[in-house]
């Protein structure tokens, strides 16, 4: 039985395709991700951040406090003409994502993700003792 959408229209504005590991990646691993981004998905995903993890501590018998901000991993973006982001790669030391903000059907979702994680999967694979979570989440 072929279920479509009515109208071709869908509900589904966004779908993410995860997976996640431990122990947490080094950082030597996380550069060579750098390197791995820049020979196969920076023509897909021009765009390349930084993530940061920001912590803020607090004297409490002072009040003064400080902010320290690390990095800890990559997010590849692709933009829509209208300037919003499309797809997002993203890439920490336990998890890697791939979010699309262009749903069309399943098949085609799966696809573009599986093409996006492959080249770090086997880099994961090799890395980590084991993989503790794969995940799919949608929002209509």
């Amino acid at each position: 039985m072929l279920i479509t959408p009515i109208r071709e229209k869908h509900a589904i504005d966004s779908v993410a395709f995860g997976v996640e590991w431990r122990p947490a990646l080094s950082d030597t691993v996380i550069k060579t991700f750098e390197a791995v981004y820049d020979a196969t998905l920076r023509q897909t995903l021009p765009s390349k951040k930084p993530l940061r993890h920001v912590a803020l501590e607090v004297d409490v018998g002072t009040g003064n406090a400080t902010q320290q901000a690390r990095p800890i991993g990559w997010a590849f973006e692709r933009f829509a003409t209208d300037g919003t982001v499309d797809t997002t790669l993203m890439l920490t030391p336990t998890y890697l994502a791939v979010t699309s903000r262009n749903y069309t059907r399943w098949e085609e979702a799966y696809n573009e993700a599986h093409e996006l994680m492959i080249p770090f999967l086997s880099l994961i694979a090799a890395s980590v003792e084991a993989i503790t979570a794969f995940g799919l989440e949608y929002s209509d």
